[in-house]
């Protein structure tokens, strides 16, 4: 049987996601970690000088199409260029829809150093590194004069001591966060929680020899991804600087997707037109009238966390739409300060509708003199700076309830909160 050559290389980039994998996957498969990695790289000029790793991996593992192969009488392919492409004749329903597996191979028997030659490469082709600092803090510092340095800090105390503040959000609360080493990223992630035989690191397969990231010397840096204009989501822990802007993810549109199982959800859909079994799934609400609906609602949790240093500013790399957002490599359990918790009821089904945001005052863990004297480990620094960070999260607090919504490039505070008086889960729990 013919091999895949060269010129076959723009009808493989160009292959959908269904021809290449045909059984459902998990995120943290080969198939997800490959699909991470050629997505970003597929569509970068640099994958061309590449073609000796994407082709030795098609060849381990797919049979070349019959209608690929010039020299049988199925051919479709014409050579108009430097690459095949289909002959014009061709109808579209008649072209290659999947790419069959050779005998006696599938993706859990997939080469393991030919994987991970494709997958390096395309970390390189299509993530920019952004270099860490041999021996910085352990925050993960880069150049200070770097022109991807964030260095706008909101918490200025003479010329030693410059902070910042941020939000990050997660479910776990701060026992569990301490137990965890902070927060740090998905790849440096090397802790084994208390009766647990693997990190979160190893529970992935970022250790595994087929991953990049299992060799130190990658996953010691940041990576932006170039198509998706964002860090990397396993090298980086994103930070995001304004309050608003971390409250409006996880995105509707996500939640809902996972709520209703993939439903399609036009854009003039309402939540009276769902069907029973759907609307069925969202929360009961009563407003401050006494009416009732429902309403997608949840409750976040975003924490309060103070940085320090250089670090990669994700904004400053954005060529659009730029998000307020800076890039850590980790933060350890003293730098986090406290969280906020409040509850998200969203005025419909459009992230554009926006959502009204509850502050839960039971649930959230403000900062203490105690918290701030760990991290600053100056009593007097301590005292100086806690005027500043009262006042903000005071601002933050006050400001609720507040009506905001998802722009595109971040948060906004938009039109009228709507007062609530009760919010019920399905299963009966009170989110208010």
């Amino acid at each position: 049987m013919a091999d895949f050559v060269r010129k076959h290389l723009k009808l493989l980039l160009e292959t959908s996601r269904e021809a290449l994998i045909h059984d459902p996957y998990e995120e943290f498969s080969k198939e997800g970690w490959f699909l991470y990695f050629w997505k970003e790289a597929r569509d970068q000029d640099g994958i061309y000088r590449n073609s000796g790793e994407v082709l030795a991996f098609f060849n381990d593992l797919y049979e070349l199409p019959k209608q690929w192969d010039l020299t049988g009488p199925a051919n479709q392919l014409e050579e108009p260029g430097p690459f095949y492409a289909y002959k014009g004749g061709v109808p579209e329903g008649e072209r290659v829809k999947v790419l069959g597996y050779k005998d006696g191979k599938n993706w859990g028997n997939v080469d393991d150093q030919i994987l991970f030659n494709l997958l390096n490469a395309c970390l390189k082709v299509g993530f920019e590194r952004i270099k860490v600092v041999p021996n910085g803090n352990e925050l993960g510092e880069i150049q200070a004069d770097s022109p991807l340095a964030f260095a706008r800090h909101s918490l200025i105390l003479g010329n030693d001591h410059h902070y910042t503040l941020g939000w990050r959000g997660d479910g776990r609360d701060l026992g569990q966060l301490k137990d965890a080493g902070g927060f740090i990223n998905k790849a440096q992630s090397e802790v084994r929680a208390k009766g647990e035989s693997e990190s979160y690191a190893e529970k992935i397969l970022a250790r595994k020899p087929w991953n990049p990231f299992s060799k130190p010397e990658n996953r010691c840096d940041y990576f932006y991804r170039k198509m998706q204009q964002d860090n990397c989501l396993h090298t980086a822990v994103s930070v995001t600087l304004d309050f608003v802007t971390a409250s409006t993810f996880p995105k509707l549109e996500d939640m809902l997707g996972s709520l209703f199982g993939g439903y399609v959800i036009q854009p003039s859909a309402t939540v009276e037109g769902l069907p029973d079994h759907l609307r069925n799934k969202l929360c009961r609400v009563v407003t401050g009238t006494g009416k009732k609906l429902f309403r997608y609602a949840d409750r976040q949790q975003l924490y309060l966390v103070v940085l320090f240093g250089a670090f990669f500013d994700t904004q400053k790399r954005q060529a659009s739409n730029p998000f307020p957002e800076v890039a850590v490599k980790r933060i350890p359990i003293r730098d986090i300060l406290g969280s906020l918790s409040f509850v998200r009821v969203f005025d419909g089904l459009q992230e554009s509708q926006g959502f009204t945001a509850h502050y839960d005052q039971a649930k959230s863990v403000w900062p203490t003199m105690e918290r701030m004297i760990a991290f600053t480990g100056d009593w007097a620094i301590a005292r100086s700076l806690w005027p500043t960070l009262h006042e903000e999260i005071t601002k933050i607090t006050t400001s609720m309830p507040f009506h905001a919504r998802w722009t595109g490039s971040r948060g906004e505070i938009m039109g009228t909160p709507e007062k609530v008086w009760q919010v019920t889960k399905p299963n009966g729990t009170r989110l208010l």
